[in-house]
């Protein structure tokens, strides 16, 4: 049999024990919210950082980028021999004076 002194003691303690299986079932709910925050929190962080290109991105890039120069620099040889080419560009007498001592 149980002594009235332990069951007054048992019942005293239902409400903390109550409180204890609440907060057991509330704990994960929690770690995933937390976890969620934290995570949201990141993804903020990282969409406002400027995003570090890898090695291999850079090398690709100055590759484009030469290629791009490259061209433009063809580009300009070409405009700058078809300026050779046409007499109205050079001054009266030519490009070159030959000049006899």
């Amino acid at each position: 049999m149980i002594r009235p002194l332990d069951l007054a003691d048992n019942l005293s303690k239902v409400p903390y024990a109550d409180r204890v299986h609440q907060i057991q079932r509330q704990q994960p709910e929690t770690d995933q919210r937390a976890f969620h925050l934290h995570l949201l929190e990141r993804t903020a962080e990282e969409q406002s950082k400027a995003k570090e290109t890898n090695e291999e991105e850079r090398v690709q890039d100055e590759g484009q980028n030469a290629a791009q120069q490259e061209q433009e620099g063809q580009g300009r040889e070409q405009e700058g021999s078809s300026a050779e080419t046409e007499p109205e560009d050079e001054g009266p007498l030519g490009r070159y004076l030959d000049v006899v001592v």
